[in-house]
């Protein structure tokens, strides 16, 4: 019996690509691999392979800049299928004597009429990145660096930073000259508790859906309630302490539960809080999140005893 092709679509699109684990993104700006099922079913007959094609081409990884060339000898068929171009570190060395990788893309650039997201994983392309940005069909250009500063006469609404650290509470120009021309950050990394001065909570950073605080605790969470109410999107708090490796000495407000029933059972000795990870389900962190991740540091020796213990949690 055979299938009808809308069918047959879907469950290709079911196995066409490798499950992204432990945790899956909760975005849609990640390169995806395609499943040794994909590939094996792609081969089966022509009829299956024509309806595998637009998988097999959707997400296309460039290394090598000399791999260009099989992409503009086959550019009919990438053009028609790929919307997902990711380019990799090693996207640096000549395609040819006579033109760079770099170039020969920028030419055949414009042919890709599915493409739609970009990840840029090469620096100080600026010839490039600006093509990138001039492509009418490309609606993200994801990055894992601040765009040149050649490059803040553009509009950078397109670009997604996939993170950037703090160290301080004085002015970063550059990240704050690319927010401006609108450029989003998924991830801010806060390293010294000065960054949270009066006035951090009213900052604007467009995207943001996490914030890591490492090495150091908030004496307050105050500006968590005003921040979150100003970013719809932020979702996840994240806090470590890497050194020190213990957030019991300073106990967040939202982990004293947990707390309190480890010292009930005698087990505040034993257990060191390393990370804990908090995520937003309601208007504001405090009132409305969960406890998503927990990182503990137990002494091997005590092991026996945790396990003796926490028994009593579980078994009635």
């Amino acid at each position: 019996m055979r299938l009808p092709n809308d069918l047959l679509r879907f469950i290709v699109e079911y196995i066409a690509y490798a499950p992204i684990l432990p945790n899956p993104p909760s975005h849609s700006l990640t390169f995806m691999y395609t499943s040794p099922e994909l590939l094996a079913l792609s081969v089966a007959n022509w009829s299956l392979r024509r309806v595998c094609l637009p998988f097999l081409f959707a997400y296309i990884r460039m290394g090598y800049s000399k791999n260009v060339r099989k992409l503009k000898e086959h550019v009919v068929l990438f053009s028609k299928y790929t919307k997902f171009l990711l380019l990799d570190e090693k996207f640096d060395h000549p395609a040819s004597l006579s033109e760079t990788g770099e170039q020969m893309l920028c030419r055949i650039l414009p042919q890709f009429q599915h493409l739609r997201h970009v990840e840029l994983r090469c620096s100080d392309k600026t010839v490039l990145y600006r093509a990138i940005l001039a492509h009418p069909k490309v609606t993200s250009v994801l990055v894992h660096d601040l765009p040149p500063e050649s490059m803040h006469d553009l509009d950078l609404s397109k670009v997604i930073l996939d993170g950037h650290p703090l160290y301080s509470s004085t002015s970063d120009a550059h990240f704050e000259s690319c927010l401006d021309h609108g450029m989003r950050v998924m991830e801010l990394h806060l390293f010294r508790s000065e960054i949270l001065t009066p006035g951090f909570e009213l900052k604007t950073f467009p995207g943001l859906t996490k914030i890591e605080i490492t090495d150091f605790l908030p004496a307050s969470y105050d500006w968590l309630s005003v921040l979150s109410s100003n970013h719809s999107t932020l979702n996840e708090l994240w806090l470590s302490d890497v050194h020190k490796g213990d957030l019991t000495r300073h106990t967040p407000p939202f982990i004293s539960s947990f707390l309190k029933e480890s010292q009930r059972l005698n087990l505040q000795k034993f257990l060191k809080v390393k990370e804990i990870g908090l995520c937003r389900t309601g208007a504001q962190f405090l009132q409305g999140s969960y406890v998503m991740g927990l990182t503990l540091s137990i002494a091997s020796t005590s092991l026996r005893i945790i396990w003796t213990q926490t028994c009593c949690l579980f078994i009635p």
